[in-house]
């Protein structure tokens, strides 16, 4: 596949520069470096899928060969010599604050993220500084102090990597179908979904890199679950370690799995004597997580933590009023969910809940995932201030694609008209994702001019 993409990356190149040589070098001049490192990436990443989390061969090579595809696409958009996004610079002078501070940057992060200012919001009366992990930026910075990278390239290298970055839920969410027993290769619709390219992935790079680990760590309780029901204490640990990388991967991760988690334990106590041992290990592995992410790095931002919660709970004279609007949830929910998937992908996966059966009435993953979802646009409408930032809706688009991805595989499998009915809804579901896709791009062109 590596090579094939090389010599049609090639002719690619050829026929740009026919027209526009300095557009074709910045589009291509990233792509032979990200190509043999997403290769290297996605073979490491796939074995790693077949062995840890028992993901058929064939289907794990299938979706990496997809997702490297898929990275190049969004490589050379993203790369086009008129495309820039503002927020860009605002990851690029933190990658470089942490490059010229070295790792004293991590005795007092709090401080050097204030000196940013681009985390200090209004929250409910007062100014906070929010708690922004920089887990995204470390590999960067630590590229910047060997290399003396300037901020164009700093600025280039953020956009090749998140590219790698964005494809990874690909091979985690063929993964997390195996284990939902679902077809693996529903997943290729994250492909196509237009959630990755869009305004929000452009804006917020790092909500990508911890929405990976927010799917490791889902794909993690699965297995465990699958494998023993966290009855060992090494499950438990198994659990804890995911969902503390998610945690330290980014700060809307430890609200999402959080709530994630509690929402399981909840399912699961509910179910029955037989599920509260298991709901106590969910929540001990939870707490465990928590406690190993605020003693590495949210302890310095504890200041801006507590006042944040005294305001939310309406304690105390410094509490004011919302600077967002309060909304309805209805109206937010249609509107959020509408806004990134469109009816073609709601349609789909609904149909695809349909042709789950049994699957999905009894996955208490897929019932945790749904209900976290509905929880966060809850308090997106209720509390704007503080949950602006939670990024749900791209912590369900993985659920969305795969269960669109399984109504298109299981009508393929039908054959005969059903087949041909698939082919047609797949094409015309990628025709109308590739528009929205470089809608979303062309938004952004000019932007560097």
């Amino acid at each position: 596949a590596a090579g094939a993409l090389t010599l049609a990356g090639a002719l690619a190149f050829a026929a740009r520069a026919w027209n526009d040589l300095f557009g074709a070098w910045r589009q291509a001049s990233l792509a032979p470096e990200m190509l043999i490192v997403a290769t290297l990436f996605l073979l490491l990443a796939t074995k790693w899928m077949e062995q840890g989390f028992s993901l058929e061969r064939n289907a794990a090579r299938g979706l990496a060969t997809a997702s490297l595809v898929t990275m190049l696409g969004r490589l050379t958009l993203i790369s086009h010599p008129d495309f820039y996004y503002p927020d860009l610079l605002t990851h690029a002078r933190v990658v470089e604050a942490m490059a010229s501070e070295g790792p004293s940057f991590f005795l007092r992060p709090a401080d050097a993220l204030t000196a940013q200012g681009a985390w200090t919001k209004p929250v409910l009366g007062r100014v906070s500084l929010l708690p922004y992990a920089v887990m995204f930026h470390t590999p960067f910075a630590v590229l910047t102090r060997m290399f003396d990278l300037s901020t164009d390239r700093i600025e280039t290298a953020l956009k090749a990597g998140s590219t790698l970055i964005s494809v990874l839920p690909i091979l985690l969410g063929g993964g997390l179908a195996a284990r939902l027993s679902l077809p693996p290769l529903s997943a290729l619709l994250l492909c196509v979904i237009p959630a990755y390219t869009s305004r929000l992935s452009f804006a917020l790079l790092p909500a990508l890199f911890g929405h990976v680990f927010d799917l490791i760590a889902l794909l993690t309780i699965a297995n465990v679950l699958s494998r023993d029901r966290m009855q060992s204490m090494r499950s438990v640990l198994q659990v804890a370690a995911a969902l503390s990388m998610g945690h330290l991967a980014y700060t809307s991760g430890v609200v999402n799995e959080a709530a994630f988690v509690g929402v399981m334990a909840s399912l699961f106590l509910i179910a029955g004597r037989s599920g509260r041992r298991l709901s106590a290990r969910l929540l001990l592995a939870e707490a465990l997580a928590a406690l190993l992410a605020l003693g590495l790095y949210y302890r310095f931002f504890l200041g801006d933590i507590s006042g944040l919660v005294a305001r939310v709970l309406g304690l105390g004279p410094s509490a004011g009023a919302s600077v967002y609007p309060i909304e309805s949830f209805w109206s937010l929910l249609l509107d959020r969910t509408n806004a990134f998937f469109g009816w073609p992908y709601i349609g789909l996966a609904l149909l695809g809940l349909v042709f789950a059966g049994s699957v999905a009435r009894h996955s208490k993953i897929m019932h945790a995932w749904v209900i976290t979802y509905l929880l966060l646009i809850l308090l997106r409408a209720r509390i704007p201030d503080v949950f602006r930032y939670g990024h749900e809706t791209l912590l369900i688009t993985p659920l969305v694609a795969t269960l669109g991805g399984t109504a298109l595989v299981l009508t393929w499998e039908r054959g005969g008209a059903w087949r041909l009915a698939s082919v047609v809804s797949g094409l015309a579901l990628s025709l109308f994702s590739f528009w929205q896709q470089w809608l979303a791009v062309t938004e952004q062109l000019g932007n560097a001019r």
